[in-house]
């Protein structure tokens, strides 16, 4: 995770918080209805602003394959390999 004020150059102009994953290999455990890492309640990847209202969802996951579908629809977990997450929030 990264998060500056705006003007650091790591980042691209109008950005300020960037999450930066290397490999998400799961969606679930086995408390969630999982098994061996996979199914069960999907895994969500997004962020909110914790007032229960405001919040922005980029992917549903709860496969191995590397088909992406928006949510509300479910994806394959492997779309994410080194995927970075940008947006601004000033």
């Amino acid at each position: 995770m990264i998060i500056t004020n705006g003007s650091d150059p790591i980042l691209s102009a109008g950005t300020n918080v960037s999450f930066c994953y290397k490999n998400m290999e799961w969606t679930t455990g086995d408390a969630s209805g999982g098994v061996n890492g996979y199914g069960g309640s999907p895994a969500s990847v997004g962020i909110n602003k914790g007032d229960g209202i405001a919040y922005i969802q980029y992917g549903r996951f709860d496969t191995a394959g590397t088909v992406f579908n928006p949510p509300p629809d479910t994806s394959g977990i492997r779309v994410t390999r080194k995927p970075v997450i940008c947006f601004g929030w000033l």
